[in-house]
């Protein structure tokens, strides 16, 4: 992969990541009901599973390619 890819994913995934953490501490979560608690964490463990499914799915043709 070039050296600027690279290095843009890392920066994202580095912005992406801290915007997130700082939400947790500007919004806690007993500021919601729990029922919107409950939707969310299902929705985000969702999420999580089938990018999971996708990537083990994927890695042998990103092996291929010759991304190490």
């Amino acid at each position: 992969m070039p050296v600027m890819a690279v290095f843009g994913a890392v920066c994202a995934f580095a912005l992406l990541s801290g915007g997130s953490n700082f939400l947790e501490i500007v919004y806690p979560n007993e500021l919601f009901p729990t029922e919107i608690r409950a939707t969310a964490v299902g929705v985000g463990t969702a999420a999580s599973r089938i990018g999971a499914a996708v990537a083990v799915y994927l890695m042998p043709f990103a092996l291929d390619k010759g991304v190490n």
